[in-house]
């Protein structure tokens, strides 16, 4: 009796379990079909102002931090490293944080400095345990993705690059493929690779060209960075999706066996009764 008692108790939990999945799964699906669209409107102008930032900068050499390489032996690097707030999403936070300490670690070999700035908790959580507080800062959580976000991010990345902070900044995040599919990477956004080209030769600039390029510049940045933002959502809620949908299918296994064994067990228990009561009465 004890055994079917647990065995109910297992069936009870599982389903309850398999509902929260099941739920998941859906708010998940919607959360994602909302992040492609809008990671599918931001496409067109983040690549409209690569181009202008290319066709601008392309006409000369320019004394720019974003796009001079520093002359330092020694490079400084900051690395944004954006996770989510929150797990369920299988190996999501996982393939950017052993991204970022492999990179890390490279670094660390070159004798190069490095600070870490991460978007998301799941990743602070575990760079800060493995590399120390002292080179982290964390960006506060919001729920909302929107350009204010990421204009406060590029603003402090601005700031800090005045001040000679560091000189190359990456950004290690999920990017979004397909429903089923992302992909891990490792971006330089600064300095910016810009090649020289003829391209800007034939436009006059008012007021100077340097002071345009610096606000066209920052303007392009936000850009990348609420791009890579949108990337990386899309990536987790595609990767929570498939998660929970998982879940829910071994869910639905494990229900049909233990199903299958609190039959079995009440079976053999029913039938053991009837022995007994048949050898009782065969007794009398």
């Amino acid at each position: 009796m004890s055994s079917l008692k647990f065995l109910k108790g297992r069936i009870k939990s599982v389903k309850s379990t398999q509902k929260i999945t099941r739920a998941m799964q859906l708010i998940s699906a919607a959360r994602l079909n909302k992040a492609r669209e809008a990671l599918e409107l931001s496409i067109p102008y983040t690549t409209a102002m690569q181009e202008m930032i290319i066709s601008v900068a392309g006409s000369a050499e320019l004394n720019i931090p974003m796009f001079k390489k520093s002359s330092e032996e020694k490079q400084k690097h900051l690395i944004v490293v954006v996770t989510s707030d929150r797990g369920m999403c299988g190996s999501f936070n996982a393939a950017v944080i052993k991204k970022a300490k492999e990179y890390c670690t490279t670094l660390q070999t070159l004798g190069e400095s490095f600070y870490i700035r991460c978007i998301g908790k799941r990743g602070y959580e575990s760079l800060s345990n493995h590399f120390g507080i002292e080179v982290i800062t964390k960006v506060p959580s919001t729920k909302q993705i929107d350009a204010k976000l990421a204009s406060s991010i590029v603003e402090n990345i601005i700031k800090d690059l005045s001040l000679s902070k560091f000189n190359t900044v990456n950004i290690i995040f999920n990017n979004f493929i397909s429903v089923m599919q992302y992909k891990t990477v490792n971006e330089q956004i600064i300095p910016c690779e810009v090649g020289i080209t003829n391209q800007g030769a034939s436009f006059e600039f008012e007021p100077v060209l340097p002071e345009i390029l610096e606000e066209l510049t920052e303007k392009y940045l936000i850009a990348v960075i609420y791009n890579v933002l949108l990337e990386n959502a899309a990536s987790e809620h595609s990767a929570r999706m498939t998660a929970m949908d998982n879940a829910t299918r071994n869910a639905r296994k494990m229900l049909y066996n233990l199903s299958h064994k609190y039959n079995k067990t009440r079976q053999a228990l029913i039938t053991k009764e009837l022995i007994e009561i048949i050898s009782g009465a065969q007794a009398i």
